[in-house]
């Protein structure tokens, strides 16, 4: 399965009003059915429980349910580019 990394600011959050994006329930649903979804975010530190207690005041119960379900850790450096 091809490998997919999410950012949370701009991406599941919007960038400024701190809030859910436009169509994140579609969106959070399309990529965790047809990709390996991984954290690539400043909000995860490594452990996905900081990024989910983030989310968790923003994304609608169904995109929250799942992201908690089906995104997985990220491997990589904690370094964005």
């Amino acid at each position: 399965m091809t490998k997919l990394y999410l950012d949370i600011d701009g991406v599941l959050l919007t960038a400024k009003h701190t809030r859910a994006a436009p169509g994140v329930d579609d969106f959070v649903a399309f990529v965790t059915q047809h990709f390996g979804c991984y954290w690539l975010t400043t909000h995860c530190k490594g452990d996905p429980a900081t990024a989910l207690r983030y989310l968790a005041s923003y994304l609608p119960a169904r995109s929250l349910a799942l992201v908690k379900r089906l995104v997985q850790k990220s491997h990589l450096p904690d370094v964005k580019v």
